[in-house]
Order: structure tokens, then sequence, then C-alpha cells
């Protein structure tokens, strides 16, 4: 970025540029020896960041060599050449960068502005006022999702914000500093020498930055117009002809047309809100119940989507209303493997879905049957990464951490014994469930999830026992949130036994061993001669228990479920309306 005056608008697009810039691009400021005083001690503000390089010129060496001196400073990288009077938005280089990705031959990449000539949406020209109360940010995040990725190809990029291909460069050379030594007309000239080479150059139609428009020229900016364009038609006679195509593109009217699209949806107060992505796996159960929940909770600030794998179907829906409404569904030809826990082609699909429909946040609530590059994945995508652990899934295929005898282990299963055989695979998919390969299983989810902003779970004592299996900087930066469920009423109403009175005791869920039969078992055994204990049954709960079914257990004092393992979702229904009271049993 070429500095020449114009300090108000540097300092905001830098700090635009530090808000919406990611961490691996470095910005390069070059001071063009601004005889404004004030230039210099604004950079300095910045140059202490490990991403910023701070350059100055000893004397004026006018735009088009001082880019070039930022090309050679950025060494191999691609670049992209930005105003001082640019204002970028969310995701505008992840956008330039996914438009590079479309095509290996497209040399450079302009984004649409409000004030960049034939570039400008929706109108072309240079007057496209955002509507009242409508943010910078806002009507950018809008373009995007109206945007239909076209491309379009166009003779000439715009230098106001243009990403290069290194690769362009390279084959094409430098801006000419002979011909465009003050600049005007220079982007124009390289970018019909890369056309003559086979290189394209396009709009990104998906990406909007805003522009103030040549401020550090002043008076003289006519005067460059009209000298850039007279050396431009004369080294490149059918350039008159080839920006025809400005006007008459199909393509490129349709892209303004979408970008008015999405000023019209704002100016009549549509809501542009941030996405968050939910992972599960499961449809059934208490963590798809409680991810819904929190769905519903934040729709008024948050679009809610989800995302299912069973480890051959994968579906993403979005949340309508009260209802989920699938977008996208894809079946693998290539399945989720249950030992690599991987699929190189759900990394695709997935890939394409996280720049299809850029989420902010990514919430992973369940990892089962989803490939490990996942958070990977949603962290290159630009979205904040979360993982919940609802299970002991990390650390075991078996989950409930119980060996072959049913008895609990904890992270690390004691010398000689092996976790239970996983239920969530077919049998004899994986190898035994030993310290050899959980070691293994442990050290893949370990390096998997190291990417995520942050962990959550549901008590200390898990988060004790997850810890145990990962990374030492991984507990800075995770919490423990209790599970909660939000019920429109609840009754206190428990009538206890009297001493000759039976305890009615409500168990809702399939009671396996892992669930708790031994122990009921167990304590009806100790009970036979008192027979104080009276145990009721639910059965299997695959939706919320109607609240009907509830108070026909009326009668009963307590609901528990006595697993032998430390579950971390909570138990399905509503019976607590009937005023039963929940207990653990240890």
């Amino acid at each position: 970025m070429p500095v020449y005056n114009a300090v108000e608008d540097t300092e905001i697009c830098i700090e635009r540029l530090l808000a919406h810039t990611p961490a691996d691009a470095r910005v390069i400021l070059i001071n063009d020896a601004s005889p404004d005083t004030d230039v210099a001690p604004l950079l300095e503000r910045y140059a202490h960041l490990d991403r910023i390089t701070v350059l100055t010129n000893d004397t004026n060496m006018g735009f088009t060599r001082t880019v070039n001196r930022g090309m050679s400073e950025a060494g191999t990288d691609d670049v992209v050449f930005l105003n001082s009077d640019a204002r970028v938005t969310p995701g505008w280089l992840e956008g330039l960068r996914a438009a590079a990705a479309s095509d290996p031959l497209i040399g450079t990449i302009t984004p649409l502005s409000d004030r960049a000539g034939a570039f400008s949406a929706p109108r072309i020209g240079n007057a496209n006022p955002l509507p009242f109360g409508v943010s910078e940010e806002e009507y950018a995040i809008a373009v995007r999702r109206h945007s239909l990725r076209l491309y379009p190809t166009v003779p000439t990029g715009n230098g106001f914000c243009m990403y290069v291909r290194r690769a362009c460069i390279d084959q094409v050379g430098p801006l000419d500093e002979e011909a465009f030594p003050r600049g005007y007309g220079e982007e124009n000239d390289f970018c019909m020498r890369a056309r003559a080479l086979g290189w394209r150059s396009v709009i990104d139609d998906a990406t909007y930055v805003f522009h103030e428009r040549s401020k550090s020229f002043g008076e003289q900016k006519t005067d460059l117009m009209a000298a850039g364009r007279k050396t431009v038609d004369a080294r490149h006679p059918d350039y008159s002809y080839a920006i025809k195509v400005f006007g008459k593109s199909p393509q490129i009217a349709l892209a303004r047309y979408r970008a008015g699209q999405a000023q019209s949806v704002l100016s009549q107060g549509g809501a542009c809100l941030p996405r968050a992505l939910f992972v599960t796996a499961t449809a059934t159960g208490g963590t798809p119940q409680t991810n819904r929940d929190l769905m519903r909770a934040l729709s008024d600030s948050w679009e809610g989507w989800l995302l299912r794998c069973d480890s051959q179907v994968m579906t993403l829906s979005r949340m309508a209303g009260k209802a989920m409404q699938v977008v996208e569904k894809h079946t693998l030809q290539e399945p989720v493997s249950p030992t690599r826990h991987r699929s190189f082609e759900y990394d695709r699909v997935l890939a394409a879905w996280l720049a299809k429909y850029e989420f902010d946040l990514v919430h992973i609530r369940q990892l089962i049957w989803h490939s490990l590059s996942l958070p990977r994945l949603a962290k290159e995508a630009g979205a904040v990464v979360i993982n919940s652990f609802h299970d002991f899934y990390t650390i075991s295929p078996s989950v409930k951490l119980l060996d072959e005898d049913n008895l609990f282990c904890g992270a690390h299963c004691p010398e000689g014994k092996v976790y239970a055989e996983s239920d969530l695979w077919p049998r004899n998919s994986m190898p035994a469930l030993d310290a050899g390969w959980i070691d293994i299983w442990q050290k893949q989810f370990a390096e998997a999830l190291s990417v995520c902003d942050a962990f959550v779970t549901t008590s200390p004592s898990a988060r004790e026992m997850i810890l145990q299996t990962m990374p030492a900087d991984t507990a800075e930066r995770f919490v423990v949130i209790p599970h909660g469920r939000d019920f429109p009423e609840m009754r206190q109403n428990v009538n206890w036994p009297t001493p000759e009175q039976a305890v009615r005791i409500l168990v809702p869920g399939n009671i396996s061993i892992a669930k708790g039969r031994e122990v009921i078992e167990g304590l009806l055994e100790r009970d036979k001669l008192d027979q104080r204990l009276e145990f009721h049954i639910l059965g299997i709960t695959i939706s919320p228990v109607p609240s009907a079914a509830c108070i026909s257990m009326a009668g009963t004092s307590v609901t528990t479920l006595p697993t032998v393992w430390p579950r971390l979702r909570p138990m399905r229904g509503r019976c607590s309306r009937s005023g039963t009271k929940p207990i653990a049993i240890p």
C-alpha cells in the first residue's frame, strides 16, 4: 500500500486491514516521502506489529515505482495493490483468494466497489450511496450472500484494490515505471500485457471494497488520467474495443443486479445476520435437542445452520423459522474411515460448502462420523471454531469409557484392560481398543482439535479428564458451561413417601448395563426384604416425552438415570414438569 498524504483515509484503511485481513497475510506500508508530517508518526504507530512492514522512500518515487518496490519486498507471494483511501470489508482477502483458486489462469482480480468506475455496483460510475442505517461491513456481507460468483472476464483490473498472482508477475514483469511514473494506466497496461500472454483478469463479484478515489493526486488527477489513457491506447490498439465489455457483458450486468438486490433487501429492513454452523452426528438424543434449543435462542442475532454426517451422507441445513430446511446433501462414495477418521471426498465437499456459505462461527458439538479435517477446514475458511465435548468420543470410540467388564476406566484403562468395543462403528472395523490403538486415537483427535479457538464441556471433572489427552496450551481456552434447558412451567409438587410407603422411582431411557441396569438390579436385590423401592421404566425416549406420559407417573418421587460413567448429556424428556425430583446416583 503506497501512502502519500491523506492521513485520515490512510488511518481508516489500516484499521480496516487489521480488522478484516487474515493473520497470515503481510501488510506492507510504503511512505512515498509524504510532505504531510503526520504520515510518518501514523505509520510508526503500527510498525511494531508482526504482520506489518513499514518502508519509507527517501525521495518521492511515485505510485508505480512504489508499488514495484512493494512487489519486490513481498518475495514470492501473490500480492494485492491497495490504495490508501480504500476501505476493506469482512472476508475481502478470502474472497479474492477464492476467486484466484477458481482458475489457475486468472492473473488479476478486482472486487466490486462504490467508486471504482467500471467496477462499481450496483451502478457503473462513482455514485453508489448506501441506504440510511446500513453499514459498509453489512452491505459487503449482503453482496457476498447474493453473489453468483460469476467472476466475469475483463481486459483490465483496477489498481485501487487488485489481487495479482505471483506467477503472472514473474511472466509479465513489473509495472512500467518509465511510461507511467506517477500512476494512472499502469495496471491497465500490465493487464493488457498479461492478456496477450494468456492470463485472465476478472471481477470478483462476491467481494466489495469501498473507495474514496484518488485524494492523494489532488488536482493532477485529470491530467494524469488523460496521459495514462493516451499511452495505453498507443501500446494496445485493441484496448478501446476490449473495454466495451464493461457495458455489454450480461455477466457483469447480472453481477451489478445482484449487488442491487442486496442493497434493496437491506434498505427494506432485512437483516444480514452472522452465520453459525453447528456440527452434530446423530439426529436424536440429548445433543441434537439442546443444539436446536441453542439455535432457536440465538435466532434473533445469528443465522443458524446445521451440518450432519452419518459417515456416508452429508447434510447441510438452515433454520427457517422453527424448522430445518435442507440446503445441500451429498452421498459419499468414499465414506469417512473409522480408523483414519477422514474422507478426502468429505473434505472436498465441506471445503466447497464453507467457501460458498461463509460461516462466521463453526460450533462442533460432535465429531462422530465427520472427517477430522473439519476443524482445520473451518479455520482456513475464516470461521471462529469452537468444540464442545458432549461425550468422551475424543478419548475412546467406546464413548462411555467402560472396559470389557463394564467397569469405568477413565481416560486410560489400567494395564491389561481394554475399552469395550464401540457400538458407533461396524464390528471389526478398527483395532482392539487397547493402550496402543487408544494412544493413536487420542493423538489424532488432539491434533485435529488443536486449531480450535475455544473448548467447552459441562463439568469440571469432564474438563479435567479430557485435558489429560489434549495439548497443555488447551487449558487456557477450555471453559465449563453446565447443561441447561428452559421450560415454560416448573412444578414443585413432590409428595415424599411416608415410612410405610414405597419410594417410586422413574427411570427414563433405554436402560442398558452402561445406563445403570445392574445398579437398579443391585438396589432391588438389597431391597428384597423391605421392598421400599419401586422402579418405573419409561423405555426408549426418541423424542421429547409428552406431558401426558409424565403426568401418568406423577406418583413417583424421584427421577434418575444411574449411569456407570460420567454422562455429559442431559436426560431426554420433560418429566421434571410432573413434579418428580431428579437426583444422581454415583
